[in-house]
């Protein structure tokens, strides 16, 4: 299980970006900023965002959001670093005070991640956060 002091690290983190992409409503995705981080062990091997500039007109997850989720974005970006190893996924989602807001990924990300050997994903709610098995 991830540690709290790197769940810690991570949220922090989050929260950092959030407020620098806060400044220019034009980088704001939403009203929530979501991020993923693709955890080994008790390691972060990479990072991404929910993207909707630039990217191709997919429709991933949700019949209104077309982008790329942050958990594959995360993982396009570590893909290279995990070599077959196990892996978990941390998402967090702020709203635009910094508050956390529930980030369950959904339906095909889960899908997603499990045949791309993830195990776990912890997930932020406004209570805190909850883990899901894979």
């Amino acid at each position: 299980m991830i540690s709290r002091n790197l769940l810690r690290t991570i949220l922090t983190h989050s929260m950092k970006v959030s407020a620098r992409h806060s400044k220019t409503n034009a980088q704001r995705v939403s009203h929530y900023d979501h991020y993923s981080y693709v955890v080994v062990g008790n390691e972060v091997i990479e990072g991404g965002r929910n993207l909707t500039r630039n990217t191709p007109p997919v429709h991933w997850g949700y019949k209104d959001y077309q982008g790329i989720h942050s958990e594959l974005s995360a993982y396009m970006k570590a893909s290279g670093l995990l070599r077959d190893r196990d892996f978990g996924v941390v998402n967090v989602r702020l709203s635009r005070n910094l508050k956390l807001m529930n980030s369950a990924p959904c339906p095909n990300c889960q899908r997603m991640l499990r045949s791309l050997g993830g195990k776990w994903v912890v997930y932020s709610t406004p209570e805190g956060f909850k883990k899901v098995n894979l």
